[in-house]
């Protein structure tokens, strides 16, 4: 696989040939039935395109000679849904700024920044098909995934939609697209690209702790930051290789206590972690020292 490729639903003006056009018309082009997911942020209601059986997914990788592979896009983990209440609850983390939703799966936590009036988000995963669900969920809450630096995602009329449905922080909605992207071979063009990269139940992995952690210092500009979610209890080991690799100061520990997404009884703690990337004057001063 390309270590990067753009995946994107052109804005309006585009060839029809071009477009996702409609969930029916997209989902004939998944080996896999796709279903509605309604998850519940507070008040608000995030609507999201997922995988209808999870055995589909991985019958499509069994089919592919990949049967070593787990359909791990294809739920909606607890990390992605504290993330995004994060976000949405605190939305001048990401309000004006470019975010990396870094191996963002079904892309709830992108989603999120993008309605917490993020400028451009990017959702990040390794498996198109991931990302495909992913744009495809970002129009049925009423964006309009584009490439970055595009035209604004809605109109004046859908803005005030938007803003009914999830408050004033609507009104700054910019872009939101998607990269195929391998946390283990991430081109040095997007080095220092991101104000915010954001980063849920990726450290499930041994494997994945120290890239993860120099992808992201590569990615955030001085002085950006890094919101990670993880369960605290499920591999902290590989949590304790990330933040050492990291080498960023924590400037937030909290811990959320969250839903099943699909609906399951119980709540789910999760951890949540806000670093900061060193800002130029500091770089200086370590680099003197």
């Amino acid at each position: 696989m390309r270590a990067l490729q753009r995946l994107c639903v052109p804005t309006r003006g585009a060839p029809a040939a071009r477009r996702l056009r409609t969930s029916a018309v997209a989902s004939a082009s998944l080996p896999f039935d796709l279903k509605t997911l309604d998850v519940r942020i507070d008040e608000r209601t995030v609507r999201l395109t997922v995988p209808a059986d999870e055995g589909q997914v991985l019958d499509v990788y069994i089919a592919r000679g990949e049967g070593d592979a787990d359909p791990f896009f294809a739920a909606v983990w607890p990390s992605s849904l504290a993330l995004a209440r994060q976000l949405l609850r605190a939305p001048q983390l990401v309000r004006g700024k470019r975010v990396l939703d870094l191996g963002s799966g079904l892309g709830l936590a992108g989603i999120a920044a993008a309605l917490a009036g993020a400028r451009e988000v990017t959702m990040a995963d390794r498996e198109p098909m991931a990302l495909h669900c992913s744009l495809l969920s970002a129009e049925q809450n009423g964006l309009f995934p584009t490439p970055l630096g595009e035209a604004p995602l809605a109109t004046s009329e859908q803005r005030a939609a938007l803003e009914h449905s999830f408050g004033a922080s609507a009104a700054g909605l910019g872009t939101i697209g998607a990269l195929v992207l391998d946390w283990h071979n991430a081109p040095a063009s997007l080095d220092g690209s991101f104000d915010v990269v954001l980063s849920a139940d990726v450290l499930y992995d041994k494997s994945s702790a120290e890239p993860v952690a120099l992808l992201a210092r590569r990615l955030l500009v001085p002085g950006g930051l890094l919101l990670l979610a993880d369960p605290p209890t499920r591999t902290p080991q590989h949590r304790a290789r990330m933040i050492a690799a990291l080498g960023m100061r924590c400037v937030s520990d909290e811990m959320d206590n969250v839903e099943q997404p699909d609906g399951t009884p119980g709540l789910v703690p999760i951890q949540l972690h806000t670093f900061v990337a060193a800002d130029a004057d500091e770089q200086t001063r370590v680099a003197a020292s």
